[in-house]
């Protein structure tokens, strides 16, 4: 079971952060390949494990950069907005350090301002993993 283990002298204040790649989904990648266009480059996102996300969101912006189309619209709540809309798109998770790809993840853009991430990964892509954050040691280990 492929996994990455990350320890971080701050833990605490920073939660549990890790570098992922966001990038077109396959079925994209494969469109453009198809009709000779060029395939957008990863992202490199700085991510936060957030368990009390249920969707997993990007920073606005980021669809941009990789040219995507928005999949359709959702409301989500967050501590300061009960119903904010944000646009939805289907990506890859790029997982560098432990060589996992998640195809095909629908996730949420939305306003990630005043805070030092790209990406909240949320319940949808933890569903699949086992998550031990071990406290005593400001370690996390993230398998797949």
């Amino acid at each position: 079971m492929p996994s990455v283990s990350i320890g971080l002298p701050n833990l605490v204040q920073s939660g549990p952060l890790l570098d992922v790649h966001v990038a077109p989904s396959k079925p994209v990648v494969d469109y453009l390949r198809a009709n000779n266009q060029p395939v957008p480059q990863p992202v490199r996102c700085i991510a936060l494990i957030d368990t009390g996300a249920s969707s997993t969101v990007i920073r606005n912006g980021i669809a941009g950069q990789l040219g995507l189309n928005p999949r359709g619209t959702t409301n989500i709540a967050t501590p300061s907005c009960a119903q904010h809309p944000c646009n939805t798109y289907d990506i890859t998770m790029l997982f560098p350090s432990s060589r996992v790809a998640i195809e095909l993840v629908t996730v949420v853009e939305a306003p990630l301002s005043g805070q030092n991430i790209d990406c909240l990964i949320g319940r949808d892509i933890l569903r699949n993993s086992i998550l031990i954050y071990e406290g005593y040691s400001s370690r996390f280990i993230l398998s797949f």
